[in-house]
């Protein structure tokens, strides 16, 4: 889980979330320069601009379900899991 939207003052429009070649999750965002007016206090955040994080997923994840979601300023990625193949082999005797 990654408090990233309601920390960073983001929205999700400003955050892109994408698999690239089946095999690395690359979170990109820019924020904006904002100011904010309380009364006679004035409060401006100092970091602003883009970011950029890439994820290596391994083998056994499904990337065609990956999924993200803002729920209440939390971006929540789940990266669902392939089941493992098992398959039973019959002995034969000789």
């Amino acid at each position: 889980m990654v408090r990233l939207l309601s920390y960073l003052g983001m929205k999700a429009t400003d955050v892109k979330v994408q698999v690239i070649g089946g095999d690395t999750l690359q979170i990109a965002g820019v924020r904006k320069n904002e100011e904010t007016t309380y009364g006679k206090w004035h409060l401006k955040e100092r970091a602003t601009g883009t970011f950029f994080r890439k994820f290596f997923l391994p083998g056994f994840v499904k990337p065609e379900e990956i999924t993200a979601f803002d729920e209440n300023g939390i971006l929540l990625v789940t990266v669902p899991k392939k089941k493992p193949f098992i398959k039973t082999i019959p002995i034969s005797m000789l």
